[in-house]
């Protein structure tokens, strides 16, 4: 498959989100290349996981996605990008190591159908990141997650994009839930979004407290927003919604 790596997107004051898609669907582009397996530079763990999947279009998206983790590096670190490894926490959270084992950036990636998004910030909080690109079976199963009241009444509002509006609130809660890297005992019924604000607010809902934790930025792609301060963006003609999420207090 021939990867097609857009220029980064400035989403936050030191956060920045780079989007990749590729084309091709074949079986000779789908399966791997021993070239393709080196250029991925899995680490251990990540070798094992690809080597667990079976069918051939997984083994390749998860490849892809580690293609363009290394695409991402080679912009942002340069020639000290191959002293750089991606790794997982045993929670399966992303990581970025020097050789000396010390992180070097935070980092999430997400990918849905023949597109790849990261997100990575030089700065103290962990960021999330989660995109989708639109596909019926997907978005009926988001439909059959039950959402808060405000939620669903929100998205019953949107008449006639119920189904966007839906897979919308999903990215923001997935984003959020990256972010939270070890989530403890916060289940994804926790994270509740407000539409009240210009932008949407992601809080933790715990007893009668809640407490504003994070920043979001919901983006599309060739896609009709739904969500109040909804970014608008031009980096290729996949359709597509998401959201990057960042925390803003410990």
């Amino acid at each position: 498959m021939n990867m097609h790596l857009a220029d980064h997107v400035e989403i936050f004051p030191q956060c920045r989100l780079w989007l990749a898609y590729f084309d091709g669907d074949s079986d000779e582009s789908i399966a791997a290349t021993i070239h393709d397996i080196a250029e991925a530079k899995f680490s251990t763990q990540d070798l094992h996981r690809w080597q667990q999947f079976r069918p051939a279009t997984k083994k390749r998206k998860f490849l892809n996605s580690r293609l363009v983790v290394r695409a991402v590096l080679q912009k942002e670190f340069g020639n000290n990008a191959d002293n750089i490894t991606f790794d997982s926490e045993t929670s399966g959270c992303p990581l970025l190591l020097s050789r000396r084992k010390n992180q070097v950036a935070q980092i999430s990636l997400s990918h849905s159908a023949n597109a790849v998004a990261i997100a990575i910030s030089d700065g103290e909080y962990p960021v999330g990141v989660d995109i989708e690109v639109p596909e019926l079976l997907r978005t009926r199963a988001i439909q059959l997650v039950a959402f808060h009241p405000h939620e669903q009444a929100w998205c019953n509002f949107s008449t006639g994009l119920e189904s966007e509006a839906l897979t919308t609130l999903w990215t923001m809660k997935e984003s959020v839930w990256k972010s939270l890297r070890e989530p403890g005992d916060i289940a994804f019924w926790d994270i509740s979004i407000n539409f009240d604000s210009e932008v949407p607010e992601a809080v933790i809902s715990g007893g009668t407290e809640r407490t504003a934790q994070f920043r979001t930025q919901v983006f599309v792609q060739q896609s009709v927003p739904v969500a109040p301060g909804t970014l608008h963006l031009s980096t290729g003609n996949v359709p597509l919604r998401g959201c990057v999420a960042q925390r803003i207090a410990p």
